[in-house]
């Protein structure tokens, strides 16, 4: 018995070892495998897909990361969490015009001329991305006078922050030239005052009408007699409906 007592400790100790040696190679299979993403496999740097063009989670962490930079340069901080989730939406906004709808605005020869940009900086149509970036947290008013400020002394800036004020300018031109195209369309649209009295009569005409609805099967057969004429007319009209397939 004392042997049986110890082949049976023995073996369930080689079981416990060999069921526990298969779970670590069926875990290993999987984080070592071609989709793994300790190895970088599968699609886990694929953020998503603009135009029928993948965009990869490091192109889209720059983009990002530029406007972050441009937040911080603009308000001498980080941003807070909420200000974060509008910088990444710009990003993912930045990539959607830079991949769709670049080639559409080179067709039409849309751009942004250099008078546009100072406008949307420190003229009277600022663009909402600077005021975002200039806004006071405080009092919630935008700063004019901040950019005002940098403008006139980043000659004297570090380079760094040259750089950083450069990238920004450069991130309102898509925003702008969205704009445009977007007024563009709107202004290649024509209504003729026909179609629009039209328009207004179908939405805005109503009738009403009185019908006495009689179903076939209240009338009895007794008390319609259908003439020769009217059968033959009837079949040749529906005949179509009775032909059969030839047969032996």
């Amino acid at each position: 018995m004392g042997v049986f007592n110890t082949l049976r400790v023995k073996m369930g100790s080689v079981l416990i070892a060999l069921i526990g040696l298969s779970i670590l190679a069926f875990l290993l299979t999987d984080l070592l495998g071609p989709d793994s993403m300790l190895l970088g496999g599968g699609r886990s740097n694929d953020v998503g897909e603009i135009a029928g063009e993948t965009i990869n989670l490091p192109e889209y962490q720059r983009k990002v990361e530029e406007f972050k930079n441009n937040f911080r340069a603009g308000n001498g901080r980080a941003p807070s969490d909420q200000e974060m989730n509008s910088i990444r939406q710009q990003a993912w906004d930045f990539l959607i015009i830079e991949k769709a709808f670049q080639e559409q605005y080179d067709e039409l020869g849309l751009e942004v001329t250099n008078e546009e940009l100072v406008d949307m900086v420190q003229g009277n149509n600022i663009s909402p991305i600077v005021k975002q970036n200039f806004t006071n947290p405080q009092t919630g008013e935008f700063n004019k006078e901040q950019v005002v400020n940098i403008i006139r002394n980043i000659a004297q800036a570090p380079a760094e922050q040259q750089a950083q004020w450069y990238s920004f300018e450069s991130s309102l031109v898509p925003a702008r030239a969205r704009t445009k195209y977007d007024e563009l369309l709107a202004g290649s649209t024509y209504i003729t005052t026909a179609e629009a009295e039209r328009a207004y009569q179908k939405e805005n005409e109503t009738a009403e009408v009185e019908y006495l609805y009689v179903p076939y099967y209240s009338v009895k057969d007794s008390l319609v007699t259908p003439t020769d004429s009217e059968l033959r007319s009837y079949y040749n009209e529906h005949k179509d409906q009775y032909e059969t397939d030839a047969s032996r």
